[in-house]
């Protein structure tokens, strides 16, 4: 499956200019990824937040508008923390 260079961008600095432990969803259309809906997850319990946690609820409404304009869903992605002596570092990779 194929990927638009404009999502490709939009993931690399909506990633970029969060904070570590971010993702989203992608929807693609006749076989070419070229739909994406950023999401900065949602903060569980007041823990520090070293893992990405989705907003499922705003992931599934964006799911379903697609839904209506024949994208559909195929992934949903994260960025990793780093980790240096214990301390979390800004995301270093985007799965």
């Amino acid at each position: 499956m194929d990927i638009t260079k404009v999502v490709y961008t939009e993931i690399i600095k909506g990633v970029a200019k969060s904070v570590y432990e971010t993702g989203g969803i992608l929807g693609e259309s006749k076989g070419i990824v070229s739909y994406v809906e950023l999401d900065t997850g949602i903060e569980r319990h007041g823990m520090k937040k070293c893992y990405y946690s989705p907003n499922t609820q705003k992931l599934n409404k964006c799911i379903s508008v697609w839904g209506e304009y024949d994208i559909n869903f195929c992934e949903i992605f994260h960025s990793h923390l780093g980790e240096i002596v214990g301390y979390c570092q800004k995301a270093i990779c985007v799965i």
